[in-house]
């Protein structure tokens, strides 16, 4: 949430002197640990805010801090996505991690100090001139004081990120009327009916709807794919897994995730034992049940989801 130029009815602090109705000695300020280069962390597959904290100077707001009257939220949001969380800061160094399949395109972050109760009669030494002799009443959440902080553009496609993208390709498909996959030698094609394509690229954009369509999309056709191997292995076409990785060169992530999941090497008995449905889900992070939870969250409010225990 950016405060740029807007106006208050009441003095703030803000990061840019332009827009700030304190004098030049009072400042606040976001502050986020970059690399060498000027750019956020990253770490497999999450935005890495590192020792995120505010800093203050100004002695009534940090005697109002202290005393617990106003706190410090950090905002992150990307419009694309429709992706908007607040983070509580503080002057201690905080890390916080969001997954990067939230962002699609500029991402903005910014902080701000706002009332977490009412009180009358604020003044401070530090207003500018314009505000010297007034006095304000302030209510629960108004804020005063804000940094717009900084953005960047996240051009990931969480449903063919790293990994994934090396399993499927998904595409548009202009003469089915239903989903279809074909295991090709290098990719699991996903077909998907041009008039619902639009529908997909809308809801990869969209916060928590990964697991639901890895769960629609993505684990049916892998495990029909594998279920193939399966029969393969039986009928004689592949000789062992070594041969199936061979000739299906998507199976090499498969056998991949399977081992970084789990701990353990995927074995010709694994496929046979657990069943090609149940492997899949585990090769896409048990995403069915997560779309379950993620599904639940889109539904109800937190407050209607009740006790699970």
């Amino acid at each position: 949430m950016r405060i740029g130029n807007k106006l208050f009815p009441y003095p703030i602090l803000n990061r840019n002197k332009a827009n700030s109705t304190y004098l030049l000695s009072s400042d606040f300020q976001l502050s986020v640990e970059k690399d060498e280069n000027g750019n956020l962390f990253t770490k497999k597959d999450k935005l890495i805010l590192r020792d995120a904290r505010f800093e203050l100077n100004n002695k009534k707001l940090e005697q109002l801090y202290k005393d617990g009257k106003i706190g410090c939220y950090l905002i992150v949001e990307c419009s694309a996505s429709l992706y908007r969380e607040k983070f509580e800061l503080t002057m201690n160094p905080n890390t916080i991690e969001i997954p990067l399949a939230n962002f699609n395109g500029r991402v903005i972050v910014s902080a701000f100090l706002y009332a977490k109760e009412d009180f009358n009669d604020y003044t401070n030494e530090t207003f500018d001139e314009d505000f010297a002799n007034y006095k304000f009443s302030i209510e629960k959440y108004c804020i005063l004081a804000a940094d717009d902080g900084f953005s960047f553009i996240s051009k990931i496609d969480p449903m063919e990120d790293k990994q994934k993208s090396s399993i499927f390709t998904l595409l548009r498909d202009t003469t089915n009327t239903q989903v279809r996959y074909i295991s090709k030698p290098n990719k699991i094609l996903i077909y998907i009916p041009s008039r619902y394509y639009d529908v997909y690229t809308l809801l990869r954009n969209t916060p928590n709807s990964l697991n639901i369509l890895y769960s629609m999309l993505a684990i049916p056709a892998l495990a029909g794919a594998l279920r193939e191997i399966q029969e393969g292995l039986n009928d004689g076409r592949f000789s062992d897994l070594q041969d199936v990785m061979e000739q299906r060169k998507w199976f090499v992530s498969v056998y991949n995730s399977y081992k970084k999941e789990t701990g353990e090497k995927l074995e010709r008995s694994v496929l046979e034992d657990k069943g090609p449905y149940e492997l899949a889900q585990i090769v896409l992070n048990n995403a069915v049940c997560k779309g379950m939870e993620d599904l639940r969250g889109l539904c109800f409010s937190k407050d209607d989801q009740g006790d699970d225990e």
